[in-house]
């Protein structure tokens, strides 16, 4: 279902209360930046191991083990929910689905449950551009679903429990397209960096056989202060139903090791897959830019910051 406007809330006051599961991630963090500039007070579902970065950062900390036999404990009021929690194992192959189904579902249940006892008047929940079927054309909101690996079908189930609380309070998913930043590892574009950085060949999977140049995968990466800033904007939009969250630049993996081997003044170097792909992960950001302003940061400048920040070991 595309998005939707939802006028029945004011929008994001300074003093608003907003709870978190996932405060501490890559996106997590950089979202409680700009809460904390509206001075929200925020209230972060968290491991013990977390407690004390997010404790700077002015969060309120509700040690929790998503996902484990305790529920979530009784909380205060508060106005928006954030679910951006995910599971670290997903890329861990197929010993690691019960610790997905863990995080990415038991504990969204969670969550959601402690965000209608709250009395929480909105959540957004975090998806993936990875729920759609493949495709090579951009992939809008209302494109067919048919993600196949686990975390996509994790995320997809995430998605209809999400919706199934419409009852208690609005729901906005975003599926996130490529996110990338200063700071990242073990993700596509990070990879590729130090794949380039480190003279190892990056492998570029062809569209089909007769493509002669296969540039590889293409994307529609998402800068990661581009994607907290408009996850703040949405929560004082009150849009519901799904949004695409991609930038508006489309490059693909040549374009992404070239760029980063200028930054580096490294040429890298490719090896091409002997299997086709079946589609590109390209967002339709048509929607998204009618809901948000501001600017993006173009795609050249990002990844010269994730170059120049290192990538971390």
């Amino acid at each position: 279902m595309a998005a939707a406007p939802f006028h029945g809330f004011p929008a994001l006051a300074h003093d608003m209360k907003v709870l978190i599961a996932g405060a501490s991630g890559f996106l997590g963090s950089r979202t409680v930046e700009q809460l904390r500039k509206r001075d929200a007070e925020i209230t972060a579902l968290s491991r013990d191991g977390s407690r004390q970065a997010l404790v700077a950062q002015g969060c309120k900390v509700v040690v929790h083990e998503l996902g484990g036999e305790a529920a979530v404990p009784d909380l205060a009021h508060h106005d928006f929910a954030l679910f951006m929690a995910q599971s670290s194992a997903h890329r861990a192959g197929p010993a690691a689905r019960p610790e997905v189904v863990r995080v990415n579902v038991l504990g969204l249940v969670q969550f959601l449950d402690a965000a209608r006892r709250a009395g929480v008047r909105r959540l957004l929940y975090f998806s993936s551009g990875s729920v759609y079927a493949p495709s090579f054309e951009p992939l809008c909101e209302a494109a067919p679903l048919g993600g196949t690996d686990f975390y996509a079908l994790s995320k997809l189930l995430g998605e209809e429990l999400a919706a199934s609380y419409r009852d208690s309070f609005e729901v906005l998913v975003l599926r996130v397209f490529a996110l990338y930043g200063p700071g990242q590892r073990g993700r596509m574009i990070p990879d590729i960096v130090a794949r380039v950085a480190q003279g190892k060949p990056v492998v570029l999977s062809p569209r089909d056989a007769k493509e002669s140049l296969p540039g590889g995968l293409e994307v529609t990466p998402c800068y990661v202060d581009d994607a907290a800033r408009i996850t703040v904007e949405l929560a004082a939009r009150h849009v519901q139903g799904v949004l695409n969250l991609a930038g508006p630049d489309r490059v693909s993996v040549r374009e992404i090791a070239e760029q980063a081997g200028r930054v580096l003044g490294r040429t890298p170097l490719f090896e091409v897959h002997g299997t086709s792909r079946t589609g590109n992960l390209v967002g339709d950001v048509s929607q998204l830019l009618r809901e948000v302003g501001g600017e993006f940061v173009p795609f050249s400048a990002g990844l010269e910051a994730v170059v120049r920040a290192g990538i971390p070991g």
